[in-house]
């Protein structure tokens, strides 16, 4: 997998972009793109030496990215023996579980409190954010990647939690970091199990009723709204994970 994805041209590409950013925040931004984009899969084992060899860089910022990883949770050093071994972090369904119940219970709320406070927020914002998930979501459906649609699913609900006020809520739902993120690309993903893709269709009504609540003003319809979306992401999440794995085995 590894000498699939990773080459010299990310390297320089990089360095082209940003001319001073130091050789390993490089490779850790490379291998974090990969790993969320899921080019690198999950359970991957990652060799600092053979991922220096494909860069043709030393292993110096290579041990140095993953050490970032691993911190990060992207990346799981396994002891035993003389060395450490890595793989690239999954999540397994009690993990997804876990996670779709934490953003049920601050999603929810935030959205309950963005409904009570509407006058205050950037609708427009949101507005703006709801039509490039739509845009996205036909790219995707045409041939596009998921990354972008991930990461806009991400700002739509980062926003909403945000745009509380409240700072102590804000703080917890974003030091949830990478996973949170890994976690949306996960769902997005596995809601293309569906192949008339109605799953990634329905996010977007789904959105659109969550923010129609918050727009009306209407707390508790606001919450039902969320609540009801991250209800729908978490069942389909689990059950189209299976019939993914169910067809790799075909």
């Amino acid at each position: 997998m590894i000498k699939k994805t990773l080459s010299p041209s990310l390297i320089k590409q990089a360095q082209t972009d940003n001319p001073f950013a130091k050789l390993g925040e490089i490779v850790y931004q490379i291998l974090e793109t990969q790993i969320l984009s899921l080019q690198l899969a999950p359970g991957s084992k990652l060799r600092i030496n053979a991922i220096a060899e494909d860069l043709n860089i030393s292993a110096t910022p290579v041990r140095e990215a993953i050490d970032l990883l691993e911190e990060k949770g992207l990346v799981i050093a396994n002891v035993g023996g003389k060395y450490k071994s890595y793989t690239v972090f999954d999540i397994d369904d009690r993990e997804v579980q876990d996670l779709f119940v934490v953003r049920k219970a601050i999603e929810s709320t935030a959205a309950y409190i963005c409904a009570q406070r509407n006058w205050t927020l950037d609708i427009g914002h949101l507005d703006d954010i709801l039509e490039d998930f739509l845009k996205s979501t036909q790219k995707y459906i045409d041939g596009g990647a998921t990354l972008e649609l991930n990461e806009i699913d991400i700002d739509f609900h980062t926003t909403i939690v945000r745009f509380t006020g409240n700072k102590h809520l804000y703080d917890i739902y974003t030091s949830l970091g990478k996973r949170l993120q890994y976690l949306s690309i996960r769902t997005c993903e596995f809601m293309t199990g569906d192949p008339e893709r109605e799953d990634l269709r329905m996010l977007y009504v789904q959105h659109k009723a969550v923010l129609h609540a918050i727009k009306m003003g209407f707390p508790e319809l606001a919450r039902e709204a969320m609540s009801s979306h991250i209800d729908f992401c978490a069942e389909n999440c689990i059950k189209n994970r299976y019939l993914l794995e169910k067809q790799s085995d075909k």
